[in-house]
Parts: structure tokens; sequence; C-alpha cells
């Protein structure tokens, strides 16, 4: 669970709701919010290239980096993952969850009213099922003995 920060905007930008404040410029801010919320250096990082690919990709399309979250959008950006850039599940699942920390802070500073991204944005990822035609006979070997030893 988030800390709370009592200020409205807790340090880490303008409140500004619906001003002329991109996401970009509001980039620092989101890194400052991760790192006082106890995040990994490595995970503040990964974060923050996400959010740039993001930004990056919405200016490619519509020619200014985005003022706001809309849903229209993430959902734009995660069917470009999937069909265009053909990531792996486990990577576009990295992408909304950096957008949903990223969407919690800018409601947290005032600079957004409504989540936009949700959980169930997320890609279910099938577990891996065990093929007994990848197994070594060693393998077999092994599992029978530990099967006679009890």
């Amino acid at each position: 669970m988030r800390k709370k920060n009592k200020s409205p905007v807790g340090g880490y930008g303008s409140p500004l709701i619906g001003s002329e404040i991109s996401l970009t410029e509001r980039l620092e801010g989101f890194v400052k919010y991760l790192d006082d919320d106890g995040f990994s250096k490595q995970t503040t990082d990964s974060y923050a290239g996400c959010v740039s690919r993001y930004i990056k990709w919405f200016g490619g399309l519509f020619g200014n980096p985005p003022k706001l979250l809309y849903r229209e959008n993430i959902l734009d950006f995660k069917s470009y993952m999937i069909n265009i850039k053909k990531y792996l599940p486990e990577t576009i699942n990295l992408y909304i969850c950096t957008l949903i920390s990223f969407n919690e802070y800018l409601i947290t500073i005032g600079g957004q009213t409504e989540m936009v991204v949700r959980n169930k944005d997320r890609i279910k990822i099938q577990a891996k099922q065990m093929n007994p035609n990848d197994l070594e006979s060693a393998d077999v070997d092994s599992f029978r003995q530990k099967v006679l030893e009890g």
C-alpha cells in the first residue's frame, strides 16, 4: 500500500488539473514519488523507461506528448504492444503495472481525477505445463529412484 502524503501535492509536482503541463514534465516527479515509496533504483529506472516509451509512442502518433492519461489511449497502446511490437505478456504486464503506478501518482498530485489504467488490463499468463517429451532419461531415472527411496 502506498504511503499517503498529507500535502495534496506532496512535493511531487504541480497539482494543476488539465493544465498545460505534459506528462513528460511529470516524469521527474514520478521518479521522486517511487523513490520516496521505497522502490529500488532498478525498478524506478524500469518504470521511468516504460513511461518514457509510452510518451514517445503517444507523441509519434499524435504529434505532442500527452497531458493526461486516457483509457482509450491506454487500450490503443496495449494493442500496439501486442500486435505491432509483439511483446511477451510479461513485458506488456510490466507496462500496465507501470502505467497504473503513474496513474496513481497523477491522482496523488491532483494532475488527474480518475484511474484509467486497471489491473484487469493485464494479460493473463498461463503456467507452463511440463511436457513428458522434454524429459531426459537421467531425469526419469532420478525420479524413479526418489520414489523407490520414498
